[in-house]
């Protein structure tokens, strides 16, 4: 009995060690593993956000004209923070788009501003309508939200969506982003455009 009873406890440490400890313990990558490296340091934050803007010719969407609005807000009350952003056009019928050039802005604290169609198409030197993603990256986390619209044949507002977007941590890209001559400035709030 004494021996059954020591079994039970063996398997038991044995079970705890297995499904608790070896799952809790840092590892490397399996491909960095190998060779011993250091697998890059995951520290900045990049947020993917799909977009669609404008009224389609073709029957890739339903028909009506679409909006989306990007809203981005320094979540620090205290330090201003950077972020880079860049247009990635999605083609129908499985065609990659072009991809524009990294643009820079910068927010004070507790500040937002809006990526919107018009500043959209106007990096994507596109006219009309126009799909894919805003790539904004950030080495601090900041807030974004994505409000998209879209308008029927009366012109009105049918519908509405808010979606908040979350990060991905990615490694420095800092060799990767080209920064145009001049960064986005936040001005005065302008409501009515």
């Amino acid at each position: 009995m004494r021996s059954f009873s020591i079994t039970i406890i063996v398997v038991f440490i044995f079970l705890a060690y297995y499904f608790l400890v070896i799952p809790n313990r840092p590892q490397a990558p399996a491909s960095t593993q190998a060779v011993g490296k250091q697998a890059p340091e995951r520290n900045w934050h990049e947020y993917p956000i799909k977009f669609i803007c404008g009224k389609p010719g073709l029957q890739v969407l339903a028909p009506g004209k679409y909006f989306s609005a990007i809203n981005v807000h320094n979540p620090d009350l205290r330090k201003p923070v950077k972020f880079w952003f860049k247009v990635a056009v999605a083609l129908p019928r499985l065609k990659a788009g072009p991809v524009s050039k990294f643009r820079k802005a910068k927010l004070k604290a507790d500040q937002a501003l809006e990526i919107d169609c018009p500043t959209i198409l106007k990096l994507a030197k596109a006219q009309g309508f126009l799909k894919g993603f805003v790539v904004i990256l950030s080495k601090r986390p900041i807030d974004i939200v994505a409000v998209y619209t879209a308008a029927g044949v009366t012109g009105q507002v049918e519908t509405l969506h808010m979606e908040r977007i979350d990060t991905q941590r990615i490694a420095n890209p800092s060799d990767i982003i080209k920064t145009q001559e001049a960064p986005v400035e936040t001005g005065p709030a302008n409501p009515g455009a």
